[in-house]
């Protein structure tokens, strides 16, 4: 489902949270930082690296709005054609990045993702001054559902530089929005950790490699095999597979153990160290 980060002009996410979310979020990374009337636009694939390039990059222009998004795949092949953000309607004025997952159709053979498919095809056919009209962006808003994105913009039509949709469905954090969590390190039993279902629906640990069965005794003889009929109860919405590997809703990200948003879930904090160990091997 993707971390998306919007920091204000002089702000900057801690490289052990960047670091953190670029292995929970396997797939992918860009980012975007406004520098006078102009918009740096890189991305990478290798998360490390993305991280190390982006404090770079934020360094050098610390005085604007800045974006970074870590991918998890779930529509469009895995690569830097389909990593956030992406133009709008090819202008490089304005940048759409997104969290969650779109109900578009693309066609078949259709290798993007389905947010590069929206800012490609959809949302250019949408006026760009609708970003300043109060109606239309809670309409736009109310289209996303639990979904969140980020638009920075240079556009001189537009009153603002960064818009952020379905901002109360994420959180501040010293001068720096999350979309999620998974800047974190997820504490679910260590036999779950890591594995997900890529976009031809095939086990894979975040390393791209094939789990070995062991790996999913526990998942398959627990409550994993009811994955798909179990509704999130604070949002009512159906939560899949990357839900229940992750421990909390894709869609409103409240734990499913407790309840409790993602900030204030305790639970499994006594797998902490172990889940460290796990990634330090």
């Amino acid at each position: 489902m993707c971390l998306l980060i919007a920091m204000r002009p002089g702000m900057t996410p801690k490289e052990d949270d960047l670091m953190t979310a670029v292995v929970n979020n396997p797939d992918g990374c860009g980012w975007a930082i406004i520098h006078g009337d102009k918009i740096k636009l890189s991305r990478e694939m290798k998360g490390s690296k993305a991280v190390v390039k982006f404090l770079a990059d934020r360094e050098q222009y610390p005085d604007g709005w800045a974006l970074f998004h870590a991918r998890i795949a779930t529509h469009g092949t895995v690569g830097l054609d389909n990593c956030h953000p992406f133009k709008v309607g090819g202008d490089s004025r304005v940048l759409f990045a997104h969290n969650g997952i779109l109900n578009i159709s693309l066609s078949e053979g259709d290798l993007r993702s389905d947010s590069k498919a929206f800012a490609e095809d959809l949302l250019p056919r949408l006026p760009i001054t609708n970003l300043d009209d109060w109606f239309h962006f809670a309409m736009l808003e109310a289209w996303l559902g639990y979904d969140k994105a980020v638009i920075l913009t240079v556009h001189p039509d537009l009153k603002q530089t960064c818009y952020i949709l379905n901002e109360k469905y994420g959180f501040w954090r010293e001068g720096v929005w999350y979309s999620n969590t998974s800047y974190k390190p997820f504490v679910q039993p260590v036999k779950t950790w890591g594995l997900y279902k890529d976009v031809d629906g095939e086990w894979k640990r975040l390393d791209g490699s094939i789990p070995v069965d062991s790996e999913f005794a526990d998942i398959e003889s627990d409550h994993f095999a009811a994955k798909e009929e179990i509704k999130c109860s604070i949002c009512h919405e159906v939560v899949t597979s990357y839900g229940f590997l992750h421990g909390q809703c894709e869609f409103c990200y409240t734990c499913l153990i407790c309840e409790k948003d993602m900030e204030e879930c305790k639970c499994g904090e006594e797998e902490y160290d172990l889940w460290c160990e796990v990634v330090d091997d």
